[in-house]
């Protein structure tokens, strides 16, 4: 299947997306993301610098576009919410999505900063009515899920 990623731009003074590029990848969906995992693996499991994606899907669980909010440093990279949730807003048919980051560093493990952001992410998909999945980090081609390290009740705590 092709998945797109998009840009944000400005037409008329009105927001919109622009497909950037078109990747081509196995079919996924959100119960079965490995190949989507591996496309990440590749593309930013070996970078030198940190780089934050969002992935949407529609209510099949096909992966609808793919958006890079940020790219950083070696150490980390800045959130840019006001884009996020445009993408998230002109999305068509979006349901549901998940973020998706590498760890130059090789640590995978989630940092305060990488809660926040998720506990930030999970207050922007319940304002959307859009549901939020999952967070991911990625080094090499090894990747650890956030719903499956983080105790609930210790996530909470960063969400309210």
């Amino acid at each position: 299947m092709i998945i797109k990623e998009y840009n944000i731009y400005t037409k008329n003074k009105r927001p919109c997306l622009k497909i950037q590029q078109k990747h081509k990848i196995e079919y996924v969906n959100q119960n079965n993301i490995e190949s989507l995992l591996s496309f990440f693996a590749n593309r930013i499991g070996n970078l030198y610098i940190e780089e934050f994606y969002i992935i949407g899907f529609n209510a099949q669980g096909k992966p609808l576009g793919i958006y890079m909010v940020s790219r950083g440093s070696h150490e980390d990279t800045i959130i840019y919410y006001k884009e996020s949730i445009l993408f998230l807003k002109l999305l068509p048919n979006i349901y549901s999505f998940i973020l998706i980051h590498n760890h130059p560093n090789g640590i995978l493990t989630f940092s305060k900063d990488d809660l926040q952001f998720s506990a930030h992410f999970m207050g922007i998909a319940e304002e959307l009515k859009i549901e939020y999945l999952d967070s991911i980090i990625i080094y090499q081609n090894q990747y650890v899920l956030q719903s499956q390290e983080i105790d609930e009740d210790y996530f909470n705590f960063y969400y309210l």
